[in-house]
């Protein structure tokens, strides 16, 4: 593990062999996912008291793995910061075209707090739950725990909802089948009418908490596509990019609460709008491709990141100006950005920003430390 100075402070986290294409953060634990095919678990929580105190520490190291995908690892999704589960239960989607959930156990749970369990490495565990029905990669996922649903999209142009199991195990202790889709939505294509032809799907995210609204974008849309779940229908659809001007969208993220997201796009702006409306607000100028694209999804939205090859921008969404840009991952593409907000008192209490890149490495930002 690395510390960088003048920027919060980082911890770079090595234990991955390949790219990393995601990242998630559920109480107090630190989910990473690539193209090696594992899920590492990270303890997060010990960080504050472990490393940010005087500057020193050994090399953290996972927890657990997850081993369950026969391919590259694309996409997690775990219950909102907010949600103070017992059980947790994430997701993982990949190029193998499956999903599987898994429960979240807690370094304590491991035993990673013993001295012998630190010596015999991270526990391997496998998963709870398949979901199968996508016929290519799965690239993103996103979970609605008000509505107990996991939207799903897939390199087969197919966007699925699955109904998220209350319970995963049956009332003998055995796991329970995994259901098949609730749910395919049927995406209008950007600009016209055209039945099945919304383009290769680069993302989902769901809408303010409050709404059954599920935002989706491709890479022939300029901008997102927003589906009532409830009845299957558009709200708005998405624009279809032009020839003069091709912006294709290639991440999104939405504000839990709020009515705002950002979408991160390849002419190099990340661009504000309204989930609920669609009407665009403000154009953040990132000056390359943007590859990932995150906020604090419960806190005041004042603050929006995105990622362009090996660099992290944060901008500063009243004034539309970048407040701070940090270079990471040597230069290389930054796949994923997550702003997991401050963490409950007991872990620490620090704002946490991840970012997850090509160079097989997870970084760690602690904005309360600056």
């Amino acid at each position: 593990m690395v510390l960088f100075r003048g920027v919060g402070q980082v911890a770079t986290l090595h234990s991955h062999l390949d790219a990393l294409r995601s990242a998630r953060i559920c109480q107090g634990v630190l989910l990473t996912a690539g193209e090696d095919s594992i899920v590492k678990a990270w303890d997060i929580g010990s960080m504050p008291g472990a490393i940010w105190i005087d500057g020193a520490c050994e090399d953290l190291e996972p927890f657990a793995n997850y081993r369950a995908h026969s391919g590259p690892v694309m996409a997690l999704a775990v219950p909102d910061g907010e949600e103070n589960l017992q059980s947790p239960v994430g997701f993982s989607g990949g190029m193998d075209g499956d999903i599987y959930s898994f429960e979240l156990i807690s370094p304590s749970e491991n035993g990673s707090l013993d001295p012998e369990a630190a010596r015999t490495g991270p526990r391997d565990l496998g998963h709870l739950q398949s979901f199968r029905a996508h016929r290519d990669g799965v690239v993103s996922l996103d979970l609605q725990p008000k509505l107990g649903l996991l939207a799903s999209a897939g390199l087969d142009n197919l966007v699925l909802l699955w109904r998220v199991p209350q319970e995963t195990r049956d009332e003998n202790g055995g796991l329970r089948a995994a259901n098949a889709p609730l749910q395919a939505l049927d995406i209008p294509a950007p600009g016209s009418r055209d039945e099945h032809s919304f383009g290769s799907l680069t993302g989902v995210a769901w809408g303010p908490r409050r709404s059954t609204l599920l935002l989706c974008c491709s890479s022939a849309a300029s901008t997102c596509c927003a589906m009532d779940v409830t009845h299957g229908a558009a709200i708005y659809s998405a624009e279809k990019t032009k020839e003069d001007a091709v912006a294709p969208v290639l991440a999104v993220a939405s504000h839990a609460e709020r009515d705002i997201a950002v979408s991160g796009h390849a002419d190099g702006y990340a661009r504000i709008f309204s989930p609920l409306t669609g009407r665009q607000m403000w154009n953040l100028r990132c000056g390359k491709s943007v590859t990932s694209v995150a906020l604090d999804p419960f806190g005041s939205a004042s603050e929006v990141m995105a990622c362009r090859d090996g660099v992290l921008l944060i901008f500063d969404v009243r004034m539309c100006h970048c407040i701070q840009e940090i270079p990471l991952h040597q230069g290389e593409a930054i796949h994923w950005v997550c702003h997991a907000g401050v963490l409950p008192r007991q872990l620490g209490g620090n704002d946490l920003i991840i970012t997850a890149g090509a160079d097989a490495t997870a970084n760690v930002l602690d904005r309360t430390a600056q």
